[in-house]
């Protein structure tokens, strides 16, 4: 069963490239098999927890940059 109140973020084009030109793969964290429920990425009210991985270890020689990699979670607050 699906929940449209989750926000699938799956389908972002990888690899993800900034605006200095960088690359970074992209990976959506969609559900954490430690909590009872699907939390992640999940509409409730007027806010959403974002959860997200950035990892450019395949493109950070190649880019000429330091190894970067970040688990983030974003918070979004309709205003």
């Amino acid at each position: 069963m699906t929940n449209n109140r989750v926000l699938s973020l799956s389908t972002a084009p990888n690899p993800l490239v900034n605006n200095s030109g960088n690359h970074f793969f992209f990976f959506s964290i969609i559900d954490d098999l430690s909590t009872p429920t699907i939390v992640e990425n999940e509409l409730k009210n007027d806010t959403i927890i974002l959860y997200f991985t950035l990892d450019n270890i395949q493109y950070y020689q190649t880019d000429n940059i330091p190894y970067f990699k970040c688990d983030c979670k974003h918070v979004g607050v309709k205003q």
